[in-house]
């Protein structure tokens, strides 16, 4: 029984390494290409390997989603408003960029196919947070940006998300908003 178990997750640790060998590519020879590989693959993965995706956009549920990332992410922004940081809404293309590069590739990837498929409990939200944030590494060790390393605070939110609603409409949401957050200060 063990051995099933251990052999369901070679699938998921495969489609891992092969992800995170071509962000490594990426940035260590800067090759554009591969950079649009890297989300293409993560939505194809679950395709591929027959992997459900659960999603839900309905009226209600995107409205939900908005507001429960609202009050998660209402201290940030006052935390950086008041110690006299600034935020503008980015243009269209970061918007785009934002949305269909990295929030929905890498939810559907993260939380919809190796979260579910490691059983969606407390404990996969957090090895998936790590694995998130390893994946973002390299834009640290290699280009020197720190605020890589702090993704796992925000993949352990968006995993309890997809966790609680079962629904990967929460964490693109919350997702999206952080980038764009992220994006936006000045």
């Amino acid at each position: 029984m063990k051995r099933d178990r251990i052999k369901s997750y070679i699938p998921l640790f495969s489609s891992y390494v092969v992800i995170l060998a071509l962000v490594l590519i990426y940035y260590t020879a800067n090759l554009s290409v591969v950079g649009w590989a890297v989300p293409l693959l993560m939505v194809l993965t679950p395709v591929l390997l027959h992997s459900g995706i659960r999603v839900d956009i309905t009226l209600k549920d995107f409205a939900k989603a908005v507001i429960i990332s609202s009050l998660f992410l209402i201290p940030f922004v006052f935390t950086i408003l008041i110690t006299g940081g600034e935020f503008t809404i980015p243009g269209p293309s970061t918007l785009a960029f934002h949305l269909f590069i990295a929030s929905i590739p890498e939810e559907v990837y993260f939380r919809g196919f190796l979260q579910e498929n490691a059983g969606n409990t407390l404990w996969s939200v957090v090895i998936i947070s790590l694995a998130f944030t390893v994946m973002h590494s390299p834009r640290y060790f290699i280009g020197g940006d720190v605020s890589a390393l702090l993704t796992f605070f925000p993949s352990l939110v968006m995993g309890w998300l997809y966790m609680k609603k079962r629904n990967l409409l929460y964490p693109v949401i919350f997702h999206f908003l952080s980038n764009i957050l992220f994006a936006g200060i000045l």
